[in-house]
């Protein structure tokens, strides 16, 4: 289904995305969502815990670096 979405979901394994990504940054999408997009916000859903077990699980989808 995802290859339908416009625009197409965030690929969390590329290392490109990774690269300008902060804890801060993923906490705001989360909170926020993202205008354009089918992501919405969780602020006021989630707590701050379970929005920062969110990001590391988010985070846990970061490539290695070699």
């Amino acid at each position: 289904m995802a290859s339908g979405l416009s625009p197409p979901p965030r690929n969390f394994h590329d290392a490109e995305f990774w690269k300008a990504q902060t804890p801060e940054a993923l906490r705001g999408v989360v909170k926020q969502g993202r205008p354009g997009t089918l992501m919405a916000g969780f602020a006021g859903v989630l707590s701050d815990q379970e929005i920062d077990d969110v990001i590391a699980h988010l985070q846990s989808f970061r490539p290695a670096e070699h």
